[in-house]
């Protein structure tokens, strides 16, 4: 074919068009690439409005940002490289001046690190036209100089590093979605107030301590530890969907003996539990506890860990417990008067770690049982609850009571499943018992599994 004759029709297109192609490049230094392909590409980076730079130093990425055409760039996403003599404090406040300078509604900044020992202060810039901002630098406390506000912020996104929110959150008068994961070793709290906050994510591993009024949420997520020290405090009235997945050294359970200590506390949304209108009934949940047998000193019950947090409709109890072989009937029965609208109960009776006692020894004066010794023939009115399914039986008559419990208790049940210890193999007056108790209401479904 005579080359004359072909015609460049990709290079005729007008520029907005153009940069849209080149948008779609990814990293503009690649964008940048495209002006081999001939002189009309040459130049047209410069004019993106949606601007993503990866594995450039510092120096680099302002000299690029500096031969932007457009004094206002839509989103900035920038992802910086360690150059060979490290990043330094400047680094981070001349790039932070430069990306503020192009006035971008969306602005994402990666920084892996400045070499420095221990955290260090970075003053944010003038942020008018920000309405998402997003922070992945480690090590490093952002403060915002006083008088500064941010009239436009909608979403702000922090990540392995801290700031002061008790003092950004006010001058966020359109915040609407705050997430902070990964906090740095100095950071111990989140406390702030916010009238215009609907989503809060709170994610970290070291102990922690987060306070937090928002009148407007509608969406939590939590995920840290709460060690000995740590807390969990939320007022937010409106919320609709909790998730919340927090590990204690030591939570007494609030009961009459201080045996049993929650390690373990979870909430999350059912599945599917959504579609149904808001005005019809609250969101259904999970609610998710690890209880172990445990004589460790505890200055927080769980009760008053359950009057600090907007507690949902908990539809399903999820237990797993580690009861060393004592009568834990006492126990569930004082949480399903808690919980009385469960539709749902889920037990895993953990097996006990190797060379542990496990035995209780069953009279009348065991610590698992006293005061209330009569447990037995109390009933709790379960008018919810349908379903029904315990593993890790270990062939105890106390297991037989809290079954005879649940049957008296709720008359709406439909299945019942039982399923053994791996490592019990129970007496034939057990077993009998408990098929015994299951004919006597023939109309649940029962299963035992050995």
């Amino acid at each position: 074919m005579d080359e004359s004759l072909v015609v460049d029709r990709i290079s005729a297109l007008p520029d907005d068009v153009l940069h849209r192609i080149l948008g779609g490049v990814g990293c503009f230094r690649a964008a940048a690439r495209t002006s081999i392909l001939s002189g009309r590409w040459r130049g047209l980076w410069t004019g993106l409005e949606t601007v993503t730079v990866r594995d450039l130093a510092p120096d680099a990425i302002r000299a690029a940002l500096a031969r932007l055409a457009r004094p206002v760039v839509a989103a900035l996403d920038i992802e910086v490289s360690v150059p060979p003599r490290g990043l330094r404090a400047a680094d981070m406040d001349s790039l932070l001046a430069a990306a503020a300078g192009l006035s971008p509604s969306k602005l994402d900044l990666t920084f892996p690190g400045l070499s420095l020992d221990g955290d260090v202060a970075v003053p944010l810039p003038r942020l008018d036209a920000v309405e998402s901002l997003g922070l992945a630098v480690r090590g490093v406390v952002f403060v915002s100089p006083p008088g500064l506000e941010f009239p436009k912020l909608e979403t702000l996104s922090l990540s392995a590093c801290a700031m002061d929110l008790a003092a950004m959150v006010p001058r966020c008068p359109k915040l609407r979605v705050l997430r902070v994961t990964k906090a740095p070793s100095s950071a111990s709290k989140i406390e702030f107030r916010s009238a215009s906050l609907e989503e809060f994510v709170g994610r970290t591993k070291q102990q922690f301590a987060i306070d937090i009024a928002a009148p407007a949420l509608k969406k939590l997520t939590v995920a840290c530890n709460m060690g000995t020290d740590g807390s969990l405090s939320v007022v937010a009235p409106m919320v609709e969907e909790i998730s919340i997945k927090c590990w204690y050294f030591s939570m007494d359970v609030d009961l009459y003996s201080d045996m049993w200590r929650v390690v373990f506390l979870g909430i999350r949304a059912v599945e599917g539990g959504g579609d149904a209108p808001a005005l019809v009934r609250p969101r259904a949940h999970v609610m998710s506890l690890q209880i172990i047998m445990s004589t460790s000193f505890s200055e927080r019950t769980f009760a008053e860990e359950m009057e600090k947090i907007p507690v949902p409709v908990v539809s399903v109890l999820e237990l797993k417990i580690g009861s060393r072989g004592h009568a834990f009937g006492p126990l569930l029965l004082h949480l399903l008067r808690i919980y009385p609208a469960v539709q749902k109960l889920d037990i895993i009776l953990l097996e006990p770690r190797p060379n542990v006692e496990d035995t209780c020894f069953r009279s009348r004066w065991c610590y698992c049982e006293k005061p209330n010794s009569v447990w037995r023939d109390e009933t709790v009115a379960l008018m919810s609850l349908t379903e029904v399914e315990i593993k890790g039986l270990r062939g105890d008559y106390n297991e037989v009571d809290f079954l005879r419990l649940i049957f008296r208790s709720a008359p709406l049940l439909e299945r019942v499943t039982v399923k053994l210890c791996s490592a019990i193999i129970p007496d034939a007056d057990w077993y009998n018992t408990v098929l015994d108790t299951f004919e006597e209401h023939p109309g649940v479904n029962c299963t035992v599994c050995l």
